[in-house]
């Protein structure tokens, strides 16, 4: 939002009907690799960095968010201009 006040060319952006930052199905916490696994820690699945969006359940599952296309896309927009 902050990239948006600055930018001279974008004014408005609406991902609503995208899946950037999907979450995953439930998967095995043994799968992922961290320190930790609780809401918000970072954590490796399947080569990606992934941030954990629901914790370790009672079945040993969870599931994490991918941000590396949000984190893109705020990136890109910080040097977007005229």
């Amino acid at each position: 939002a902050d990239a948006l006040r600055v930018n001279e060319v974008l004014t408005n952006l609406d991902l609503s009907g995208n899946n950037i930052g999907g979450e995953t199905d439930y998967i095995k916490a043994s799968e992922v690799e961290g320190e930790s696994k609780q809401v918000g820690a970072m954590v490796i699945y399947e080569g990606r960095e992934m941030v954990v969006s629901q914790g370790v359940d009672s079945d040993g599952d969870l599931k994490l968010r991918d941000t590396a296309g949000v984190l893109a896309i705020a990136k890109a927009l910080e040097v977007n201009g005229v």
